[in-house]
């Protein structure tokens, strides 16, 4: 499936081909339709004022698939491929013919004998023996042949069919006021033909138009809007779940997260001072030895000396005993939770 940026089905995707024809086909006659209702208005407006003319166009249009094959054959061009003449001729013969018999070697009959002077004449005055002759011609002509292949175009136009509505024209009176009057015969006829041309008005098609002149009823006016509150504003809620987001914010560090860190640094310098204490027990002995002048460097130092001499215990300790360590401080959180 295939959409484009706004949502809408560009593929036919599982669709039936026969109703995603059919839609296509109903969107080309509404797409058509509403091609000559823009022309109609565009004609028309500068004349009678916008929104003063209603168009309204129906159009029957033929989605017939025709395809067509002809050939086609011109007999008043025909050219002379071949021809074949042949010709014969043969001359008559008096000869016998036939089997010879018993009655062809009888001779003649009493009385009948010629004299052989007289049938020597007989020969000579024979007529002429007539001429058997036969002609035959044979003649191939390559006609003139037209094939062809035709499929006639989808969506023509049947029919068209016309409705324009048109309001009164608007003029002014002796006094200067505007008055409203209809539209004159003449003035009507003369729309109806730049109609007709705008649109292609076929009157052999079967094509019907009708116009009419009507008063329209003027539309009520819009009351005035009032303008919208600050509150109102989409801007104005953008910015207060901002600046909520960022109070919440800052009640989080200030509320939740200072006291825990305060809590924890707090007890951290409590656990330094038992461990000073107990360091401080460890080594009591190795204090009190000393004398003279080391016991007053230590008493001239002050908290800086047992500061330092803490924390190089506590390093100590948890370098020793890791876990012990982890365990004081974790019933520390303890017992301040």
């Amino acid at each position: 499936t295939v959409v484009n940026q706004h949502g809408d089905l560009l593929s036919s995707g599982g669709r039936d081909a026969g109703m995603g024809q059919t839609s296509t086909q109903f969107s080309y006659n509404r797409k058509l339709e509403k091609t000559y209702v823009d022309r109609i208005q565009q004609l028309l407006e500068p004349v009678v004022g916008v929104g003063n003319v209603r168009a309204t166009v129906n159009a029957d249009l033929d989605f017939t698939i025709t395809e067509r094959t002809q050939e086609l054959y011109n007999p008043d061009l025909p050219a002379l491929r071949s021809e074949q003449i042949s010709e014969d001729s043969s001359m008559n013969s008096t000869r016998a013919s036939g089997i010879p018999g018993a009655l062809s070697n009888q001779p003649p009959e009493t009385g009948q004998l010629q004299d052989p002077a007289v049938e020597e004449g007989a020969e000579d005055e024979k007529p002429d023996v007539p001429r058997n002759s036969s002609k035959r011609s044979v003649r191939n002509y390559e006609l003139d042949k037209t094939i062809s292949h035709t499929k006639l175009a989808t969506g023509t136009i049947r029919r068209l069919s016309i409705a324009v509505i048109m309001d009164n024209k608007r003029e002014l009176d002796d006094n200067d006021e505007p008055v409203t009057k209809p539209w004159t015969t003449e003035e009507l006829d003369g729309f109806t033909t730049l109609i007709k041309d705008a649109v292609g008005f076929n009157g052999t098609r079967g094509d019907t138009m009708n116009i009419i002149n009507s008063s329209f009823i003027a539309a009520p006016e819009a009351e005035a809007v009032p303008d919208p509150s600050i509150m109102e504003q989409p801007w104005v809620w953008d910015v207060a779940k901002q600046a909520v987001g960022a109070l919440g914010v800052l009640i989080l560090i200030f509320g939740l997260l200072k006291p825990i860190l305060r809590s924890l640094a707090e007890k951290g310098v409590q656990g330094n001072a038992m461990l000073s204490a107990t360091a401080g027990a460890a080594g009591g002995e190795d204090q009190l030895s000393l004398s003279g002048a080391g016991a007053q460097q230590a008493q001239l130092e002050g908290p800086k000396a047992d500061y330092e001499q803490n924390l190089e215990t506590a390093k100590g300790a948890v370098a020793e005993d890791p876990k012990r360590v982890a365990q004081v401080v974790k019933n520390w959180v303890g017992e301040d939770g």
